[in-house]
């Protein structure tokens, strides 16, 4: 059960430094370095936060496209929405 709840703090931690990195303008290396010193994650989850981080930043325009996308053809099927 700890790893699933270690794994979870991850992405959450994540999802925060994402949030950061997008509202305050921060750089991705010094916002992660930051949280990243801030934690008590093992080094496995500071892993997968990190690349959680760095891959959602490298792929963001493509993430952000598609949802565009998507979101166009929800309301191209929902006519009352």
């Amino acid at each position: 059960m700890r790893n699933k709840l270690s794994t979870s703090n991850a992405r959450q931690l994540a999802l925060k430094i994402l949030l950061e990195i997008d509202r305050k303008n921060s750089y991705t290396d010094v916002a992660l370095n930051r949280a990243l010193n801030q934690s008590n994650l093992s080094s496995s989850d500071r892993s997968l936060c990190t690349e959680l981080v760095y891959g959602i930043i490298r792929h963001q325009r493509t993430l952000d496209s598609l949802i565009d996308q998507l979101g166009k053809k929800r309301r191209n099927n929902n006519p009352q929405t």
